[in-house]
């Protein structure tokens, strides 16, 4: 028996303030269950490349939850976030509901938000 293919809504993203109109976008999401900025406990990953300031994409592959991003823009596309000597990243980088750390990394519970029905956009900015 085929189960019957749910209608759920695409997740929406947007992202401003980029550092480039052309470097892809990288993209870990985590779930609940995962371990938050742990980069080989990611639940999904995506790319995107933006084509302008605004980056505009849809998420079509995920069921409703919590979940929380994190990503960065590739500027040299070489598949790996940019840090100078004490760490701080290079790339621009964002988290989902724009944290923006100051003395340590954020939190799930800082980062996370709830994709639904009614729920169903994610406006970010980039930190550069």
């Amino acid at each position: 028996m085929i189960a019957p293919k749910t209608n759920r809504k695409p997740l929406n993203l947007t992202i401003e303030n980029l550092g480039s109109p052309t470097a892809p976008i990288l993209i870990g999401l985590y779930g609940t269950k995962n371990e938050f900025l742990n980069e080989k406990d990611t639940l999904k990953k995506y790319k995107f490349v933006p084509n302008g300031e605004t980056l505009t994409a849809t998420i079509t592959d995920l069921d409703y939850g919590t979940y929380a991003m994190a990503l960065f823009q590739d500027m040299d596309n070489d598949g790996k976030i940019e840090r100078n000597f004490i760490g701080i990243p290079k790339d621009p980088y964002a988290f989902s509901n724009n944290v923006r750390p100051a003395f340590k990394a954020p939190s799930f519970e800082d980062c996370c938000f709830e994709y639904s029905e009614d729920e169903n956009t994610v406006e970010i900015s980039m930190i550069r």
